[in-house]
């Protein structure tokens, strides 16, 4: 059982261990003390699996427990899915003093912690995620939100959760492409970082290997949500520091926007990771075997590493991202294994500055 503290927001813990599915009840007691009703909100896939055994734990626990289902997939995450989960916490009567359980993946905790974030002004959730890519990253840190017709998460908040429990073990029925899919965000840790994690990565033979062994998996999602949590700690509200954690995301963002969210996220950020280390192979900010060892990574974890459209269409998704604002877009870039650091384009030179000519490092 590993134990993280996150100091933002209130506080909270982290906690990442095998039976926390069963033992949710009892956690749930300890962390939001005071709240006697909960808002069980779950997509229908997720729910099929793991809802009706959570439900009880929390009832066994003494909550009045209320369901929320919704269908699965990031088609989900809009508006309307949106105003009828709070409709439904109105109906369910949940006060102030209540809270929200969400059980799933990035799309659920998103979805949840935004409706927990509004509702009444504001109430307390916890997030119990389900798949590799929440558990490192989308559970942690307070981001909350939807999409928009015209992006992803164009409408949220900052809302950090009243704790995170993570159960290795729910993460083994989970198809081989989804569990690769959470390897995108674990690898965009580790080039942040480097360290413990980025060692672990480069000794691993196989992620099936992984996917079976909850002991090496548990250790794993410990150091990449450290990474991420520490970040946060240092810069809550994104105005400067944790903008490094977008690494891979402008790029990556365009892919899911151009695909019509069918290509999953972690994917599509292994994809932006692979082209960022590329540019910056090709303008001089890191050496070739740095690299090539990202991209021994990307592809050790089964992720695409070449980008499925042209920069031109890319470049007129990328000029619209949320993160463009007051004539510039900011980029991360790589001078190293663990060390990364903010990058400035003005609008006007982005087309010209994300352009590679290095066909040998990347196609597109």
């Amino acid at each position: 059982m590993e134990t993280i503290t996150v100091k933002a927001g209130n506080g909270y813990d982290i906690t990442i261990g095998c039976g926390l599915l069963d033992a949710c009840g009892f956690k749930a007691e300890e962390a939001l003390k005071g709240a006697e009703r909960l808002m069980l909100v779950s997509d229908d896939a997720v729910f099929a699996l793991y809802g009706e055994r959570a439900a009880a734990a929390l009832r066994a626990a003494g909550f009045k427990v209320s369901i929320y289902t919704f269908p699965n997939g990031e088609n989900s995450k809009n508006g309307r899915e949106y105003l009828s989960l709070l409709e439904a916490l109105s109906l369910s009567r949940l006060k102030r003093s209540d809270a929200l359980i969400a059980l799933g993946g990035g799309v659920t905790g998103d979805l949840a912690g935004f409706a927990a974030a509004t509702y009444l002004r504001g109430i307390r959730y916890i997030q119990m995620p389900t798949t590799l890519l929440s558990a490192v990253d989308s559970s942690v840190g307070g981001k909350t939100g939807i999409n928009l017709s015209a992006g992803k998460n164009l409408a949220g908040s900052f809302h950090q959760p009243s704790g995170v429990f993570c159960d290795p073990e729910l993460l083994k029925t989970l198809p081989g492409e989804v569990f690769s899919d959470g390897m995108g965000e674990v690898i965009k840790h580790a080039v942040l970082r480097g360290g413990k994690l980025y060692e672990m990565l480069k000794s691993l033979k196989d992620i099936d290997g992984l996917m079976k062994d909850t002991v090496s998996l548990e250790k794993l999602i410990a150091l990449s949500v450290e990474v991420k949590t520490r970040i946060v700690e240092a810069d809550e509200k994104e105005k400067n520091l944790r903008k490094l954690l977008n690494l891979g995301h402008t790029v990556g963002h365009a892919v899911e926007k151009l695909s019509g969210y069918s290509v999953r996220h972690g994917r599509c950020v292994g994809i932006g990771l692979a082209y960022i280390a590329a540019l910056c192979v090709e303008k001089g900010f890191i050496k070739r075997i740095a690299y090539d060892e990202i991209i021994a990574l990307l592809k050790k974890s089964r992720l695409p590493v070449e980008c499925p459209y042209g920069m031109t269409e890319m470049n007129e998704i990328v000029i619209r991202d949320k993160k463009a604002g007051e004539g510039k877009l900011t980029l991360v870039l790589i001078k190293d294994i663990g060390d990364c650091f903010l990058y400035d384009v003005g609008m006007e030179d982005v087309r010209g500055f994300l352009t590679l000519n290095n066909k040998e490092l990347y196609r597109i």
